[in-house]
């Protein structure tokens, strides 16, 4: 199980580095990393709030915020009163931003098919079979995050002014 680890240690941050620097070689200056991935966790979470996309992004409030601030000048989300709370922001994507999320999706999809076409068919079943359980070791609620820590001002989600 260590040596499991240590390899997961060694790769992910290979990988991660990887789909950035293809993301800036072949995906043009649409979106950086962290704004595409704002926009799929929006996707994904329609409705969510400014802390849960700080929390996926592992960045603050307050710069996750910026960059959030940054796609809604673009038109590419929108901030709207909670429905069952209209003192709290939700987020949601615009149409603009469906369609730039679907078209820098496809992109990098070409780029890491291509990246990963030298694998032989043997170990890129493997990663198919594998990378679910994987993703599911980590998505686990015992998998620690940081919002397993209350707010330092105490509040669980952020309110609007």
């Amino acid at each position: 199980m260590r040596e499991l680890a240590a390899q997961l240690l060694e790769t992910a941050p290979l990988v991660m580095r990887t789909i950035r620097a293809l993301m800036r070689a072949h995906l043009g200056a649409d979106l950086s990393v962290p704004q595409f991935r704002t926009l799929s966790y929006v996707g994904r979470h329609p409705d969510t709030s400014l802390s849960a996309v700080a929390e996926h992004l592992g960045l603050s409030v307050a710069a996750s915020s910026r960059l959030v601030d940054a796609l809604v000048v673009r038109g590419l989300l929108a901030r709207a009163p909670a429905r069952n709370d209209r003192r709290l922001l939700t987020l949601r994507l615009q149409p603009s931003g469906e369609a730039l999320l679907a078209v820098t999706r496809e992109r990098a999809l070409e780029a890491l098919t291509a990246l990963l076409q030298p694998l032989d068919t043997a170990d890129r079943d493997a990663l198919i079979r594998t990378l679910p359980a994987l993703r599911a070791a980590f998505s686990t609620p015992s998998a620690p995050t940081r919002s397993s820590q209350p707010p330092p001002d105490g509040s669980p989600r952020e309110r609007t002014p």
